[in-house]
């Protein structure tokens, strides 16, 4: 198992999992997404499944709002 910090909150997940996995089995959209994985900007349309996650990963979610 390892340990991660997903939106500010520690948590396991087995190895192998990549990021896709991760808003998948929080059923998260990833439309209009912004994903900071260790301080990287990731979009949600990105190739989050070959991401593998790792023992120590910051990651923390951003959805896009549009306002005037």
């Amino acid at each position: 198992m390892l340990n991660i910090h997903f939106n500010g909150k520690r948590m396991e997940v087995a190895e192998g999992t990549s990021l896709a996995e991760l808003l998948e089995s929080h059923r998260i959209s990833r439309r209009n997404l912004f994903v900071d994985w260790n301080d990287t900007i990731l979009y949600g349309n990105d190739d989050l499944e070959h991401r593998l996650l790792s023992n120590g990963d910051r990651v923390s979610l951003f959805s896009m709002v549009g306002g005037g």
